[in-house]
């Protein structure tokens, strides 16, 4: 995307990250990424933002129903 590419182009390990990107009113709110080699990828690695990231998400979705 557009709104991070300067951030990707840099980064040292490109070929393997993966960005989450949170759009709200069509411009980037937020994006978190991962900087995980496939070999990093074990039951120890700290995904725990994962779940704020999905409450943050459902948040917005539900300030966005009420608004419309």
């Amino acid at each position: 995307p557009p709104d991070i590419r300067e951030y990707e182009e840099e980064s040292y390990d490109a070929d393997c990250t993966s960005y989450l990107l949170m759009y709200r009113n069509g411009k980037l709110d937020c994006y978190v990424t991962d900087h995980m080699e496939p070999e990093d990828v074990r039951f120890w690695k700290d995904l725990s933002w994962i779940e704020s990231w999905i409450r943050k998400a459902y948040q917005y979705g539900v300030e966005d129903g009420r608004s419309q």
